[in-house]
């Protein structure tokens, strides 16, 4: 975890990715280098994220959701990110649903709120929208 820490990404402070290298291109290959992220991939560590740095946790979900395409007027999450690039800060657009992307970032926010109880968190507006009405409810 602490190997994949990066300082100079545009995210956060400071930011996990999965990937290492340089940042160089986003398109889902092993050239993407360090600043290379992935919803799914992120979700298996989630805990750690959480108690290793909640602040960036917190970020990222934040980003997560404000990259989320909804459905019918922002009532239910359409294409939640898959991928993005840390350092340009520019989600890969999905042409259709991976819904378990959806499930992930379910995951990924409730054990930020189970480990942080940051409970006001799901109240918070992230353009326009509150993560209780969305992935909660």
């Amino acid at each position: 975890m602490i190997s994949l820490e990066r300082t100079n990404l545009n995210i956060s402070t400071r930011t996990y990715t999965i990937s290492q290298g340089n940042p160089s291109q986003l398109n889902a290959d092993s050239s993407m280098g360090g600043s290379g992220a992935f919803t799914w991939d992120l979700s298996f560590t989630s805990n750690m994220l959480t108690l290793l740095d909640p602040v960036s946790t917190k970020d990222t979900l934040r980003f997560i959701i404000e990259n989320t395409v909804f459905f019918n007027n922002k009532s239910k999450p359409f294409l939640s990110p898959q991928l993005w690039d840390a350092y340009s800060r520019y989600s890969y657009p999905q042409s259709t649903p991976y819904f378990f992307d959806y499930m992930t970032t379910f995951q990924f926010i409730s054990t930020y709120i189970r480990i942080t109880n940051d409970t006001d968190f799901l109240n918070e507006n992230i353009k326009l929208v509150k993560p209780i009405e969305v992935w909660i409810l």
